[in-house]
């Protein structure tokens, strides 16, 4: 994905970043659709505005724990001086609003207020999927001028038009154990080729955390990697 401004023919064009940071790494979010179609497909005495309402009640206001502190927190030295590895989200209003207070990050105990995020899943959870997809939505229109604006191509007919693929997941085995997860584009096949490639060592499981184990974990997880890189490419039909 790339615009005018981003293309891969430039000078200093990083896909790697690219891919992970910015308006071009932005896809359609597909979250929200594929909670309806969950909904409608199992739902019952639970209405879904009500499914919605804990992480409202969340969002409003949570305590920043240990964890999340620390990684706010935490700098590129290692020590306690110099920038740290977030130091990023002091240039955006946004998030150091929700994460920071007087322009420092917040430390633990102290609360994350994400009022746009509630206000967003009440939205939501009032009216529907749609108003999260639909064009003219507030919310739609908003999610689309924000990704243009970081460089983004996402379109509004790209999110209205987007519906989720609803098939029986992929069933594999490992070590004489049945298990089930996502098709492509999910890493779901990636999964099991890894796990059916530590499968043919016998003894892998049994031995525990040995050298040998660890070697041919990371030789099993190198493997995995190169089909992977034509991973988005592939068909879902």
């Amino acid at each position: 994905m790339f615009t005018q401004g981003a293309r891969p023919d430039q000078e200093g064009w990083d896909a790697a970043r690219a891919s992970k940071i910015g308006g071009l790494a932005i896809g359609v979010p597909g979250e929200i659709r594929g909670f309806e179609a969950a909904y409608k497909a199992c739902g019952g005495g639970v209405s879904w505005e009500r499914i919605f309402q804990p992480a409202v009640e969340l969002a409003r206001g949570f305590e920043v724990g240990k964890e999340l502190s620390r990684r706010l927190n935490a700098r590129w030295t290692g020590k306690d001086e110099g920038p740290t590895i977030s130091e990023w989200m002091k240039d955006e209003e946004d998030w150091i609003n929700m994460f920071g207070n007087d322009g420092e990050f917040l430390q633990e105990g102290e609360i994350v207020h994400r009022e746009a995020y509630a206000n967003t899943l009440e939205t939501i959870a009032k009216e529907g999927a749609d108003v999260f997809y639909k064009k003219g939505s507030k919310i739609a229109d908003s999610m689309i001028k924000t990704i243009k604006n970081a460089g983004g191509i996402l379109t509004a007919h790209d999110l209205e038009s987007y519906r989720p693929v609803v098939q029986r997941a992929l069933e594999a085995e490992y070590r004489g154990r049945k298990y089930y997860t996502g098709h492509y584009p999910s890493g779901g096949p990636i999964i099991q080729m890894l796990l059916n490639t530590l499968d043919g060592y016998k003894n892998y499981a049994d031995e525990g955390r040995t050298g040998l184990g660890q070697h041919r974990f990371l030789e099993a997880l190198k493997c995995t990697s190169y089909p992977s890189l034509d991973l988005f490419s592939l068909s879902i039909d």
